[in-house]
This record gives C-alpha cells, sequence and structure tokens, in this order.
C-alpha cells in the first residue's frame, strides 16, 4: 500500500489514457512527473491518488467527502489491481502533528491502523521530516522500519538529512545515516547536508558526515563548499576540522571568491587568520570585483585590514574602474580603516577611472570626518575631473552642507565652474539648497555667471521653483531679466512648471512679462500651454499682452496665447483669456486657429466655447498645398465629433466647403467611417457627388477602406 499511495516521480513515464481532472484535488493529470495511480471513489469518480494524498490530510478520519458529490468516497478501489483502500490508510493532520511533537503512542497506533507512513502534508512534509527536524529519534527509527524512504526531496528541496541537519539533531542524523540516507545529496538550493552543517557551525555533525563518507570539498550551486560556508559564517574549529580533513583552502566559486574572502567578508578575524595560515591567498580576486582586502575594508573589519596588510595584501591594488580597498572604506566611511590604509601607503591622491579622486568619494558621500582626514593628509580640495567636476561641486550636489563648510574653510574654489559653465553656485541653486547658496554668496561666489546656454543660477532656482533661493539671488543682484541662448528667462521658466509664488516675486522684482523668446513664444504663451490658469491670470493683471503673436517663427508665425491653451485642452484658460480680449478667430500665417486646433485634439468643450464665442467656423486653412480650404468641420467630421459637427452646422459652417484638392467633410467622414457624422452631413445638404481633383467620392473613399455601413449609407 504504501508504494501505491505514495511511488515515487520517474521521469519519463506515461499519462493515463483517461484525462479527467482530479474530482478531488481539481488537479489535471497532465504535467505529472509520475505514473499516476488511478482509483474510483465509491460514489463513482476516478481520480489519481497519488496527487490527492495530500489533500485528504486535511479532513480526518471518517469525514472525507468527494467534492463532486458531497459523497463519501471511502473506499478507494484500485483500477489496474483491483486493490481497495480504506480511510484509515490515508494519514490526517492528527498523524503528522504526532510526528511533529514527539507523541509515539499515536504514531505507532496509526501505523498499527494501516495509515501511509510515506504520506504528505499539504505543504510537502512527510512524517520522517517532521519527526528528524524536531529531533525525535525514536519515532523517526518507527516510520523507518515502517517503510518510511530516507532519501525521499520534499517541497522545499531538501531531505530529511538535511533538516536534521540544519537542526543540529545529531541523533537523528547518525539515525538517518545509519538506516541509508546518502551524505552527498545536494538540494534543490544547491546545499548538501555537510554544506549546511558547515554553515551552522555544527561541528559534530561534520564530523559524522565526513566519516560516513562525505566529500570535503563537494561542490554546490556556485561552486561553493562547506569550507567557505563555515568561514562566512565564522566557524573557525569547524573551518580548522574540514581543513584536516583535506578541504581546498584555496577553492574558488563560480565568481571566483574564496574561503578567506568569506571570511574577510564577514570580519570573522581569527577564521581569517587561520586560513592565511593554511595558505590561502591574500590577494585573491573575485572575478575582478574586489579582492580580499577591499572586502574586509568596504565592511570597516578594521582587525582583518590589519591582518591581511601585515600579510602582504596589496593595499594599491587597483581594479577595472581604479577603485581600491581606500576608495571602498571611504565610500563606506570607515575612518580608522582609512587611516590605516593611508598610513600603509594607499594614495591619498589616487584617481579612478572616471576622474574621481579619492576626496570626491568621501564628499559626495558626505564623510565629514574621512573629508577633514584627507585634506589634512594632502587630498588637493580642488582636484577635478576632465569636464570640470570639482569636489566641492559633489559635495553640493548631495546636499552635505558641513562638508561643503569645511571644503570652503579650505579654500576650495567657489567660482569654479565645469566644461559647460555650470558652477557650485548653480548646482545649490538648481536644488534649492538655501543655506548652501547663502554660504557660496558670502564668499563670493559669482551670481550671474551663466553656462554656455546662458542658464544662470537664478533660472535654475526659478525653473525648480525654489522661492527662497530665487529671493535670496535676486536680493543678492541676479539679473531678473537675463535670458538664455533660446531667450528663456527666470520668468519663462517659472512659468512653464507653474511656479506661480516664484513668478509674482520675481514680477515684483520687475522681470517683463512681455520678454519674447528666440522662437516667439512669450511668458504667457508657455502658461496657458500648460494650463496654468493663476499664473495666466497673473500676468495679464500685470500686463502682459493678451493678443502678442508670435514672429519670425516659420508656419507657426501669428500664433497666440489663446491658440496655446486651446490646443493644450485648458478650458478655464481659454474662457480666462476671451474674457481679457482674445481674439477668438485669430489665424496663423496658414490659416490655423484656435477652434481648429481644439478640434484636432479632441477638446471639444474649448471647441464648444469658441463657437459659443463667435469664433469663425468656416475659416480656412492657407498656403499649405492640396489642404488648402481646410477647415473646422473637415477636422471635426474625421475626427468623429458629431456633437461639434452638429453645433458648426448649426453656426453656420459651409457643408460643402472644399479644399483646394476639392476634399469636403463629407469626405472626411466617409474615409474614417464616421457613419453618424455622414448622416448628419447628407441630413444637411453635403453633395454625395463631388469629387477630388483625383476623381474620388465619399462613397468610393468609404469602400476603399472597408466602410460598408458608409457606402450602404451614400448609395
Amino acid at each position: 500500500m504504501d508504494a501505491v499511495c505514495c511511488s515515487p516521480a520517474s521521469s519519463g513515464s506515461s499519462v493515463p489514457k483517461k484525462d479527467d481532472p482530479c474530482p478531488i484535488c481539481r488537479v489535471d493529470f497532465h504535467g505529472h512527473n509520475a505514473l499516476p495511480v488511478i482509483v474510483e471513489t465509491r460514489c463513482g469518480h476516478r481520480y489519481d491518488l497519488l496527487r490527492t494524498v495530500s489533500f485528504l490530510v486535511s479532513q480526518p478520519f471518517g469525514s472525507r467527502l468527494c467534492v463532486v458529490c458531497k459523497q463519501d468516497p471511502m473506499p478507494l478501489v484500485n483500477e489496474d489491481t483491483g486493490e481497495a483502500y480504506t480511510d484509515d490508510i490515508f494519514p490526517d493532520h492528527v498523524f503528522f502533528d504526532a510526528c511533529c511533537e514527539g507523541n509515539l503512542k499515536i504514531v505507532r497506533q496509526r501505523l498499527a491502523q494501516g495509515c501511509c507512513v510515506n504520506g504528505v502534508t499539504a505543504e510537502g512534509s512527510t512524517a520522517l521530516k517532521l519527526a528528524a527536524e524536531n529531533g525525535h529519534p525514536e519515532i523517526a527509527r518507527l516510520l523507518i522500519e515502517k517503510g518510511a524512504r530516507v532519501n525521499d526531496i520534499m517541497a522545499g528541496g531538501w531531505s530529511a538529512l538535511m533538516v536534521a541537519t540544519e537542526n543540529g539533531e545529531l541523533e537523528v542524523v547518525r539515525l538517518l545515516i545509519e538506516k541509508g540516507a546518502r551524505v552527498d545529496d545536494i538540494g534543490a538550493d544547491g546545499w548538501s547536508a555537510l554544506m549546511v552543517a558547515a554553515g551552522d557551525g555544527e561541528l559534530e555533525i561534520v564530523r559524522l558526515l565526513i566519516e560516513k563518507g562525505a566529500k570535503v570539498d563537494a561542490a554546490g550551486a556556485e561552486r561553493m563548499t562547506a569550507l567557505m560556508l563555515a568561514a562566512g559564517s565564522g566557524h573557525l574549529e569547524v573551518a580548522r576540522f574540514l581543513i584536516k580533513k583535506g578541504a581546498d583552502v584555496n577553492g574558488v566559486t563560480v565568481n571566483g571568491s574564496t574561503a578567506l574572502i568569506f571570511a574577510a567578508k564577514s570580519g570573522h578575524l581569527e577564521v581569517a587568520r587561520f586560513l592565511i595560515k593554511k595558505g590561502a591567498d591574500v590577494n585573491a580576486v573575485r572575478a575582478n570585483d574586489s579582492t580580499v582586502l577591499m572586502f574586509a575594508a568596504r565592511n570597516g573589519h578594521l582587525g582583518v585590514v590589519r591582518l591581511l596588510i601585515a600579510e602582504g595584501a596589496d593595499v594599491n591594488g587597483i581594479l577595472a574602474g581604479g577603485f581600491t580597498a581606500l576608495t571602498f572604506a571611504i565610500r563606506a566611511g570607515h575612518l580608522e580603516v582609512v587611516r590605516l590604509l593611508i598610513a600603509q601607503g594607499a594614495d591619498v591622491n589616487g584617481i579612478l577611472a572616471n576622474g574621481f579622486t579619492v576626496l570626491m568619494l568621501a564628499a559626495e558621500s558626505g564623510h565629514l570626518e574621512v573629508v577633514r582626514f584627507l585634506i589634512a593628509e594632502g587630498a588637493d580640495v580642488n582636484g577635478a575631473t576632465v569636464d570640470g567636476l570639482t569636489v566641492l561641486m559633489l559635495a553640493v550636489g548631495s546636499g552635505h552642507l558641513e562638508v561643503v563648510r569645511l571644503l570652503i574653510a579650505q579654500e576650495a574654489d567657489v567660482n569654479g565652474a565645469m566644461v559647460d559653465g555650470l558652477t557650485v553656485l548653480m548646482l545649490a541653486a538648481e536644488k534649492g539648497q538655501l543655506k548652501v547658496t547663502k554660504l557660496l554668496i558670502e564668499k563670493d561666489a559669482k551670481v550671474d555667471d551663466a553656462m554656455a546656454n546662458g542658464s544662470t543660477a537664478l533660472m535654475l532656482a526659478a525653473e525648480n521653483g525654489s522661492l527662497e533661493v530665487v529671493s535670496l539671488l535676486v536680493e543678492k543682484g541676479a539679473n531678473v531679466n537675463g535670458a538664455m541662448v533660446n531667450g528663456l528667462t527666470a520668468l519663462s521658466l517659472a512659468a512653464l512648471h507653474g511656479h506661480f509664488e516664484v513668478v509674482r516675486l520675481l514680477i515684483e522684482k520687475g522681470a517683463s512679462v512681455n520678454g519674447v523668446m528666440a522662437d516667439g513664444w512669450t511668458v504667457l504663451m508657455q502658461a496657458a500651454q500648460n494650463g496654468r490658469l493663476e499664473i495666466v491670470r497673473l500676468l495679464i493683471e500685470e500686463g502682459a499682452t493678451v493678443n502678442a503673436c508670435r514672429s519670425d517663427a516659420g508656419e507657426f508665425n501669428g500664433w497666440t496665447a489663446l491658440m496655446s491653451a486651446a490646443q493644450g485642452g485648458h478650458l478655464e484658460v481659454v474662457a480666462f483669456l476671451i474674457e481679457a480680449g482674445a481674439e477668438v478667430s485669430g489665424a496663423t500665417v496658414n490659416g490655423v486657429t484656435a477652434l481648429m486646433l481644439s478640434i484636432q485634439n479632441g477638446h471639444l468643450a474649448v471647441a464648444r466655447l469658441l463657437i459659443e464665442k463667435k469664433a469663425m467656423v468656416n475659416a480656412c486653412l492657407t498656403n499649405i498645398g492640396k489642404y488648402s480650404g481646410g477647415n473646422a468641420l473637415m477636422s471635426a467630421a474625421e475626427t468623429g465629433a458629431l456633437e461639434i459637427v452638429r453645433l458648426l452646422i448649426e453656426n453656420g459652417a459651409e457643408v460643402n466647403g472644399a479644399t483646394v484638392h476639392g476634399s469636403t467633410a463629407l469626405m472626411s467622414a466617409a474615409l474614417n467611417g464616421r457613419l453618424k457624422v455622414v448622416e448628419l452631413l447628407l441630413e444637411s445638404g453635403s453633395e454625395v457627388g463631388a469629387k477630388t481633383a483625383d476623381g474620388e467620392t465619399a462613397l468610393t473613399l468609404a469602400a476603399k477602406n472597408n466602410h460598408w455601413d458608409v457606402v450602404g449609407k451614400l448609395t
């Protein structure tokens, strides 16, 4: 019976001819790695016995029901052998709880009743696994005597031996080995029982496993060994015993890690000392990633660092990118390790591949005392990368005020600039760092220095909405009307990004509300484009010209703030601009109007408002080839905006207006399959037979695009 109800998986076995899902556990037969044992219930349903055992555990004896008909399914009859399986054969939670709690009497009773010794819980645990992990050797012995398989791998990928090892159950481990447990099996996570024991510091179990044949250097996942695990966890006596038994002290994982690297990384000084004594390489490198010394330095293990240096570790060893033990210690802020490394010859002005100096690393990371020490040891406070990035810039960019104070006190250049002209003050302003900005200005930082593109500290602060920084810069003489190469000003940047209070302040300080950018945009247009209603209101109150137009902008000549708002669908801004006197029918050099823009972009509420405000519904495009003559009605017909089409017609739109190529609103609707619009246009008098210069009609255009409902309406 035991072999039947829990037969082990065998790869390559076939699936049953009948593939009904199990009516108890609802798992399909397909995809199993074992030949299912098919049984029929007393109530006449079929299912896979193997996959149902774990389900039966959740139901106590005498109350198990078939989920299909809610009847008692017992006994189950094996279709192949005719053998009957009674209710008490299947273990329940009482049996498993007894194994877990060490209740030998109940375990014995259940087994005497014929309970399946190799049944599994819903979580995939066997009775033997539960007894093993909870340290019940007598129950484990009884289970094995009754046929429990000692080498089964359970859910989670471990065997009973591995579980007992992890829990330090020496007597259970001894029993399992005596009963045939394989000592070198590897679990799903790539660990063997020996690795588990070594990692947990279970010396006696380690001794036993090796005595019983476990390979001391057996490698698991990533070629990890027991010695590496013992070293990484600081288990000196285990490491000592493993090496005595022949463990390779310089064995490496897939990425090149050694036992010494694991010990150094975790700061296990005595283990590291012992491994070095036994020949471990102090200059081992993990896949060009870090040396032993770097790991110890990065994690601040001063004693291990001292030991490694004394044993010959190279303090200036360099990896790709220029990283050294010193750079790792600095970045992590381990001052005492930094002191030791420099005392032992580490280069205080070492440079990484990206041009960063060690002082830059400390400043960027905000390690004040490390910065102070490096400067005292001769680090260059004005060192810079090839593009001009300085130590002070990194401290400012990262917001480390005290480091900034220290660097300035040590005469760091407050006006240093990168190749593109970015200065320390600009960085502070951009990040809204008021205290740093104030400090830099006190130390004579130039407030109006500009980048190659004309950007200044004031512009950067305004763009990011840093009101207090903007106020300080203006107070210190920053030019409120300075402009970038493209004409953007502090005011236009603040308006563009919706920083109302900054806009107000700049206007109070004299910023021009009618400044024009290189492409003809005004501050008002930018605010309108982004729907900044309060800023639009403020600008107009302060004298911004509501009907200012773009000029020298090619096809955009004549563009207004109203067009910007209409294109963006900002209904309230459109309404306010019209109230303030915006020309609702203004057009660009190509005839584009606010109404056309609102329709083309699907902003129907804006279009409705413009029509109500008497926008010209028959305005036409000009100077754009065959599209000249296009109008708002054509745009609405094309997009299927039925209510807008209706509103345009009601307000006098010419339904038969055509482009110079001959296209009409009806053709636009037909081409795009807008049946309802086609119907409305026909009702309103659109000419069905109108032709383009190519001879196309609304009917031919609908047919070519398979809009047969439209074709039917047009014929």
